[in-house]
This record gives structure tokens, C-alpha cells and sequence, in this order.
């Protein structure tokens, strides 16, 4: 079905959605290249993806071309830091990647990470592509603002982090925000059986947080949190859906709080599966600490009907509504993330209610068809536009702003 743009003119264009980790499918930059490469392709444009070889290729969206490669994974590359490790990974992608940008001509090549900078440079010098840079975090490094110069136009997954990147660059993004599938996420019925290979009891209620556990997403202020939960509700479990460098120290906490036997470690799930998993929630917590851009794990909850607690910190206020979709916390404050968990766990009505406005906001803001429609508006915009850098040196044109044809195929070079 095409979801055409009626207010947008112009050919198809031919645009190359650029990133390395694709492939895993796993993150709010992973999840948004495979979610606007889908809906852009049913608009009717060529979409081809460039990633590293790994994950899960297959199945991949009609009308969407895959291309990847082998690269030099991060953890093999000598660690002088984290920012040259990923800077190196993304290198060593480039070398086999850079010469197909060049040759296929595409229209706008959207790179989502500052690393890919010296590939757009490159890219932009041979063939005379135009560069949009996708931004979804801080993933600065010393040398990108003499790279950034190649840029003609960025977006932002947020207006928090559109300021984050004006005062990097001193340019202000326009902000499209990401998206979801919400017929992918939307509420299910609780599958018993899920539940019962979990260990939950019938008359248990679900605490679920899905994400990385690295220190800044806070799960360790959510197992305190828990701790008081259980006190004045026993019959509470805390599902953690995830991996990361810290799960060890996180279940040694929950041991020394006496709470092993009510946190369930799950490990990460595959994204396919996790609406099963929302389904057994009684609430969704995001008790991040620091920069959360956006919070796709909390779009996909709300899209789920799952009433939500959250830290007020980064994006997370444009994604939910405080005393609309669920409650916002301060960061770190466990006891208020524990007074507002039992606040929704005593009252059903409440959770109901609650989970129905956040799908309900989903809908209005935050589905593929949107992101794609503006992402073509601005890709048009960027076509049409001169470049700043042709014949010299120039500023990025980026302005402030609010707010599938065929069968893919799968092409691995070597």
C-alpha cells in the first residue's frame, strides 16, 4: 500500500540509510533505520541499508535493499577509549562500504552517528551526495566539528537533543522524533504460558524494564525502589529484559537486598517477541539517570497500553505526559519511584486509563508513516536546496523546526 505524500512533489529519491549496527536491530538508532527504511520504501522511494555483516537480515522489509560487510567489531580494536574504539570499528566498515556509496549515486546519504562523519566527507567528495546526519545522542569526538563541515542538513530525535547539538555545532536541528509499528506493539492479552515459563504466580503483578544495563539507565535505583515496593506489597516480581556491563553488579544488589527471588533476569529478547513480554506488565518503569534522548522502550510500552513510571530527564518528557500516560520521578529517587509503582499497582482503573492515553499519544506523534513523511519532506528540501559546500566551504543548512516497491535483496560484499 503507498502512503504517498500528497503535499510532497518531486521524483522518487534514492537514499542510503547508513549505519554499522544496523544489522542487530537492537537500540533506538537500529530500531529507527529499519522503521523509516520500511515506511520511506512504501512512499516510494529506494531505500538501500548499509550495515555490518551479523544479526538478523533476514526477513527485511519489501521494497528495502540490504547491503553489508565485514567489519572489525569495537571490542577487537585496542582500547585507547571508548570513542576511538568506535570510531575505529566504524573505519574499518567504511573501507569495504565507501566505494558502493560512491558508485550507486544516491540522492542523500543519512548517516546517524558523528563517527560516520570522515565516510560522509569522503562519500561527499566523489560522488556530490548530500549528507544528512541523524542525531541520537552525544556521540561527539574531538575532530567532528571539522568533519561536521560536509553536513547540509541534521535532524534530531528530540528537542533535548537538538539543544545538545546546537551547542556542538551551533546549528539547531529540526526534530523528527522516532517511531513504532503499532500494529507490531499494541496491547495483547497476557500469555499464561510466558508467564509460567517465568516462574510468576497467578496472583503476582509484573514490574518490567527493558534496556541495557549500563549504569546511566538507573536499574540499580529501580531494584532499591523494589525493595521498598515489596514491603508494602509482597506479591510483586521485577522482570529485567536486557544485558550489559553492569547486570552482575545489579544482581549481587538485588541479593543483598534479599529481592533474588523476586528479580527475573531475562536476558535481551528479540524485538519481534517483546509485545509478549509488555503484555505481562502491570507497569513499565524507566528510571534512566542521564541522557536519555528519546526512550523507544517506553514508546513501545505506551503503543502497548502499558501505564508507565519514568525519570523526568533528557527526551523522556516528549514521549509521555506526567499524570496523563503515567508518572514522572526524579532521577535517582527511588522512593518516588516507589510511591508511584504502588500508586499504579493498588488501582487497575488507574493503570487502564493511564495505558489508553499512552497508546493514544503514540498514534498522534510517534508511528513509522509520521517520521516517514517528514523525513521525505526534508529530504526533499535538502535535494532541492544548493549545497553549501559546492566549490568551497560553507555552513550546514540545517533549520529549526518543532516538532514497498519490489522484493529487497540482501547484498554481502566482501
Amino acid at each position: 500500500m503507498s502512503l504517498r505524500n500528497p503535499e510532497a512533489s518531486g521524483r522518487p529519491l534514492k537514499v542510503a540509510m547508513y549505519n554499522v549496527t544496523a544489522a542487530a536491530r537492537i537500540g533506538g538508532v537500529e530500531s529507527f533505520v529499519w522503521g523509516a527504511s520500511s515506511a520511506l520504501a512504501r512512499l516510494g522511494h529506494e531505500i538501500h541499508i548499509f550495515t555490518g555483516r551479523g544479526g538478523h537480515l533476514e526477513p527485511h522489509p519489501d521494497g528495502v535493499r540490504v547491503f553489508s560487510y565485514p567489519f572489525l567489531p569495537r571490542h577487537r580494536i585496542p582500547n585507547l577509549g571508548s570513542r576511538f574504539r568506535k570510531l575505529g570499528e566504524r573505519l574499518s566498515f567504511a573501507a569495504r562500504a565507501l566505494p558502493d556509496v560512491i558508485r550507486e549515486r544516491y540522492d542523500v546519504l543519512h548517516i546517524h552517528k558523528p563517527y560516520d562523519l570522515p565516510v560522509a566527507v569522503l562519500a561527499k567528495r566523489f560522488s556530490g551526495v548530500r549528507v544528512m546526519l541523524g542525531c541520537h545522542g552525544r556521540d561527539f569526538f574531538c575532530t567532528d566539528r571539522l568533519w561536521f563541515r560536509c553536513v547540509d542538513a541534521a535532524v534530531s530525535c528530540s528537542e533535548f537533543n537538538a539543544r545538545q547539538v546546537q551547542d556542538r555545532y551551533g546549528v539547531l536541528p529540526a526534530v523528527i522524533y522516532n517511531g513504532i509499528d503499532p500494529e507490531e506493539f499494541r496491547p495483547l492479552p497476557a500469555d499464561t504460558s510466558l508467564r509460567e515459563d517465568l516462574g510468576f504466580r497467578a496472583e503476582e503483578q509484573v514490574i518490567l524494564y527493558v534496556g541495557r544495563l549500563i549504569g546511566w539507565k538507573g536499574v540499580s535505583h529501580l531494584i532499591v525502589a523494589l525493595n521498598l515496593v515489596v514491603q508494602r506489597r509482597s506479591a510483586v516480581r521485577l522482570l529485567i529484559l536486557g544485558d550489559g556491563e553492569e547486570r552482575r553488579n545489579l544482581e549481587n544488589l538485588g541479593g543483598n537486598l534479599g529481592l533474588s527471588e523476586k528479580i527475573v533476569f531475562a536476558g535481551p529478547v528479540p524485538r519481534a517477541r517483546l509485545p509478549r513480554y509488555l503484555a505481562l506488565a502491570d507497569v513499565f518503569v524507566l528510571p534512566s539517570i542521564a541522557d536519555e534522548t528519546f526512550g523507544i522502550s517506553l514508546c513501545e510500552a505506551m503503543a502497548c497500553g502499558v501505564a508507565a513510571v519514568a525519570t523526568r530527564v533528557g527526551g523522556i518528557p516528549e514521549v509521555a505526559e506526567d499524570r496523563l500516560t503515567g508518572f514522572f520521578t526524579e532521577p535517582g529517587d527511588a522512593a518516588g519511584m516507589a510511591e508511584k509503582i504502588l500508586l499504579l499497582l493498588a488501582d487497575p482503573e488507574l493503570r487502564g486509563r493511564m495505558g489508553r492515553e499512552g497508546r493514544q499519544r503514540v498514534l498522534a506523534r510517534f508511528t513509522w508513516d509520521r517520521v516517514a513523511r517528514a523525513l521525505e519532506n526534508e529530504y526533499y528540501n535538502l535535494s532541492k536546496s544548493p549545497s553549501p559546500h559546492a566549490g568551497g566551504r560553507g555552513e550546514p543548512a540545517c533549520r529549526a523546526r518543532g516538532a514497498g516497491r519490489g522484493e529487497g535483496d540482501v547484498r554481502n560484499r566482501t
